[in-house]
């Protein structure tokens, strides 16, 4: 049985942001390269399909979301009775697509990755669409504004 870092994270510990956009692809090939094993191959999608500058990854993993509040490249979470879980649908270095059960309680999140690293990967999120499908059915998209990394 494996344990989860998450809960480990205090949640008033501050992050700096970087909008990088190597370190945003570093971390989504971290990600990526930690559920290779578990994956299957899928086939690309059809001609004509893709409207994005980036390919997206397809991706089913679970993660942690977490409301914060952003000052300038300070990145403090918001102190949360019970962290809220969603799955990934796929990822790509500037999106990130979710499915989960309850509507989202803010367009800002931070998106924790518990891969096995000492402490989760952490993307900062916003929402850009959120569509229901059925109740406890939602599926939301995201642009990745950065990477966020604990300050010493």
């Amino acid at each position: 049985m494996t344990t989860s870092n998450v809960s480990v994270l205090p949640a008033r510990r501050l992050y700096k942001l970087s909008r990088s956009s190597s370190s945003v692809a570093r971390v989504v090939r971290q990600i990526l390269r930690s559920e290779w094993s578990l994956l299957k191959k899928f086939p690309d999608p059809p001609p004509g399909g893709e409207r994005r500058r980036q390919a997206r990854h397809r991706l089913r993993l679970p993660v942690y979301l977490q409301r914060v509040s952003l000052r300038g490249l300070t990145v403090a979470p918001i102190e949360e009775p019970v962290p809220l879980l969603a799955l990934t649908e796929n990822i790509s270095e500037s999106g990130l697509g979710l499915s989960h059960d309850f509507p989202l309680p803010d367009d800002l999140l931070m998106v924790l990755f518990d891969v096995g690293e000492v402490e989760p990967l952490a993307l900062l999120l916003e929402t850009c669409w959120t569509a229901v499908q059925a109740p406890f059915d939602h599926r939301s998209g995201g642009m990745i504004l950065g990477v966020c990394r604990l300050k010493d």
